[in-house]
């Protein structure tokens, strides 16, 4: 869901709370498509990684028959005795050298050109999770005001939508300290400008859970912290923490 779309959802008609079951109802549309998305991109995927590997698979043969048609000129070349012979042979090495390179040459291209497409690829996925990521991380955040969440929205993309990337294996972004969207987004409202975008009174967290005290440890593991409920990772980030 596009920037306009949701201010036009803001500036229509109805109350606060018809305006939040809209923009809801158009994330869960907004979900499905990107799953999606998501199938089709991986197919696409799967598909030129295929294709690349049949290109692969080609220069091999191609060097070795053209280094063995080398090898029989050079014999042929040594063998032919006169000048004018030999001059033959020469120009048929020749022809055979080039049309060789021409052709390793072709298929790289061609690996190349796969190389760029699957970038691409890779980039709509990796923008697609970030996106989605964000109106997760928001809604365990408690930002829930529609025009907070568009200002947050814009907010947190503009200093992270090019800091996440996905791993090897496609899975969910993190930035370069390893951090997830959803560590960063409750560290991003815990801070004072950060907090204008929650309700009043709240301190982050969008769900009840354990109420444990976490700010005794500075440090936890990304495996206890994500055990946390989404408010005792908003108090332990409020305290300080950091996820080890």
């Amino acid at each position: 869901m596009d920037l306009a779309a949701i201010q036009a959802i803001l500036d229509g008609e109805g109350t606060n709370e018809e305006k939040s079951q809209k923009l809801f109802a158009a994330h869960e549309s907004d979900k499905k498509a990107l799953e999606a998305s998501k199938n089709k991109i991986l197919e696409e995927k799967k598909a030129l990684q295929k294709s690349q590997e049949e290109l692969l698979s080609k220069i091999e043969p191609e060097k070795k028959a053209y280094e063995a048609k080398v090898q029989e000129l050079e014999e042929q070349i040594k063998k032919g005795g006169s000048e004018e012979a030999k001059a033959a042979f020469e120009a048929q090495l020749n022809r055979v050298q080039e049309q060789s390179k021409a052709e390793i040459a072709k298929i790289k291209a061609e690996i190349e050109e796969k190389d760029k497409t699957n970038a691409a690829l890779r980039e709509r996925r990796r923008l697609d999770k970030v996106h989605l990521g964000v109106e997760s991380a928001m809604s365990k955040a408690n930002v829930t005001d529609p025009e907070k969440r568009q200002e947050l929205r814009k907010a947190f993309l503009y200093d992270y939508e090019n800091k996440f990337k996905l791993g090897d294996d496609d899975t969910d972004p993190v930035d370069d300290e390893y951090k997830t969207i959803d560590e960063r987004m409750l560290a991003y409202v815990a801070t004072p400008s950060g907090k204008t975008y929650l309700p009043a009174n709240s301190t982050g967290g969008g769900a009840t859970g354990s109420t444990s005290t976490t700010g005794k440890h500075n440090t936890l593991s990304r495996e206890k912290f994500n055990q946390l409920s989404p408010k005792d990772q908003m108090d332990f980030c409020n305290k300080g923490g950091t996820v080890g």
